[in-house]
């Protein structure tokens, strides 16, 4: 990893955020967005739902306390059929166009970094093949961790009690204590790994690596359109 990749990587996630396009919808959004149609649907669901829960405490065959449930498949079959007709299509068209201005607005900000740090567009695919070099290092020594302590300390034990219980010569009851104390302790040891690869990916910054090459793949995405345009 060269110290030109880490100030990059670091400036990238730092300056080039999708707040712009991907903000989440307030509920004064959704009531301008959605016609009156969306919410009989969603007070409709949320019926079937308060029914069920009524049903189910006071009837003592609990199996037909679910059948308001079955309404559920045929509300969202409408709902993804006409989804387009319960949205208010002004404002439908104005949230496109916000977020297409911000998405935009987020690809030249992406670009305006890179080219600070005198990146062109004919060097991201160099940028491209370190940061995947880096997201690969990452992941290869956890998996390999994770594969020998499975191998070891859960396949092979299982193995060898599989084999205990159809053969059922010389395998006693200690055995099988002993083997599924091993798989319980290899299983530890996974959950061990893992936790410490999700500590240090995020301690280090190597979350970083999966936004950039997501940035770099935007650009491709771009470039590869405008070729085609």
């Amino acid at each position: 990893m060269t110290y030109k990749y880490i100030y990059v990587r670091s400036d990238v996630f730092e300056k080039c955020n999708q707040k712009s396009f991907d903000k989440k919808r307030s509920f004064s959004d959704m009531k301008k967005l959605f016609t009156i149609k969306y919410w009989a649907l969603f007070i409709l669901l949320m019926a079937i739902c308060i029914t069920t829960l009524i049903l189910y405490f006071c009837l003592q065959n609990k199996a037909y306390s679910f059948i308001p449930c079955l309404l559920v498949p045929i509300i969202l079959s409408i709902e993804e059929r006409y989804r387009e007709k319960l949205f208010n299509p002004e404002a439908r068209k104005n949230e496109l166009l916000e977020k297409a201005n911000g998405y935009k607005e987020y690809i030249e900000n992406i670009e305006k970094v890179l080219s600070s740090h005198g990146i062109t567009s004919s060097q991201y695919d160099v940028l491209r093949k370190e940061c995947e070099a880096e997201i690969g290092k990452q992941s290869k020594t956890y998996d390999k961790m994770k594969a020998r302590v499975l191998d070891m300390l859960i396949f092979t034990p299982a193995g060898i009690i599989i084999a205990g219980l159809i053969n059922k010569t010389g395998f006693t009851e200690a055995n099988m204590l002993m083997a599924l104390f091993i798989i319980i302790f290899g299983a530890v040891i996974v959950g061990v790994i893992s936790l410490l690869h999700w500590v240090i990916y995020y301690s280090v910054g190597y979350y970083k690596d999966r936004y950039l090459l997501d940035v770099l793949n935007e650009l491709q995405y771009k470039s590869e359109k405008e070729s085609n345009e």
